[in-house]
């Protein structure tokens, strides 16, 4: 089924966009909202889940804030040789 990439997407409701911001808010779903704001609730969730999922669970750099740093703030600068 080919899908009509001319047709512009309708706003959404009121309810789907509450359900949209409970969803990335990991918050449930209230069940006084409409059928499409489920979902959309059902869509984003599975999306984060995944997405979440998909992180390694190493990250490839430390995180150290900047308040850690002990260094001079010239040591953070690279020049534009790529010395």
């Amino acid at each position: 089924m080919a899908m009509n990439s001319c047709k512009r997407p309708r706003p959404l409701t009121h309810d789907e966009l509450k359900a949209a911001e409970a969803a990335f808010q990991g918050q449930p779903f209230n069940l006084d909202w409409s059928q499409s704001a489920r979902a959309i609730y059902d869509g984003l969730s599975a999306a984060l889940r995944k997405r979440q999922d998909d992180q390694p669970t190493h990250p490839l750099l430390e995180y150290r804030p900047a308040r850690e740093w002990e260094g001079s703030p010239d040591e953070c600068l690279v020049s534009p040789e790529g010395d």
